[in-house]
């Protein structure tokens, strides 16, 4: 949102003309609001107004913007464990490894890693963890109980106030190497 305030004529003129520029853009008013920032780091914005007798004054400012680039999910892998976390084919639990990114504004930026499951043949998902990692992050997650001779879908979800991320994996059913049963 941009607006020149505090204009007034000298001498018994008056503010005939407005104009603001930025972005790349020119604004012919005393308010205007901008198209997407093209840039980022230390921007300008000028006003300029002109008076009934002719006279121009400009001002400009600057503004700080920061760089912003949608929240990215770079790998998302479950795989069957013990509850301590250490892999088994045949495990009950389920250990989560996701890593990600999203820009944190200057910690202005809200963030939230939402992880979700569900059985294959069911359409809604359940949320089984949430976390506020880093702007860089890669965690793992140890969530129970998964029985072993389902398949279940995962979802992970990486929001930030703008965006959001989501990739989707399946966890198989139990593996053995023998079953005598």
């Amino acid at each position: 949102n941009l607006e020149i305030t505090g204009a007034a004529g000298a001498k018994f003129s008056t503010i005939v003309a407005y104009k603001i520029e930025f972005n790349q853009e020119v604004f012919d008013s005393r308010t205007a609001v901008s198209g997407y920032i093209k840039g980022s780091g230390t921007l300008s914005i000028k006003g300029t107004v002109t008076d009934s007798r002719g006279r121009s004054y400009s001002k400009t400012v600057t503004i700080n913007v920061l760089a912003y680039s949608p929240p990215k999910i770079n790998s998302f892998r479950v795989d069957r464990c013990n509850v301590d976390g250490s892999l088994n084919t045949s495990g009950e639990y389920a250990k989560v490894a996701v890593s990600g990114e999203y820009k944190s504004l200057n910690g202005h930026n809200t963030k939230l890693l939402t992880i979700y499951s569900k059985t294959r043949n069911v359409s809604t998902y359940t949320i089984k963890h949430t976390d506020t990692p880093n702007p860089t992050f890669t965690e793992e997650y140890v969530i129970g109980m998964y029985d072993t001779g389902i398949s279940y879908d995962f979802k992970v979800t990486l929001e930030d106030y703008f965006e959001s991320a989501e990739s989707t994996v399946v966890l198989g059913t139990a593996k053995v190497v023998l079953d005598l049963g």
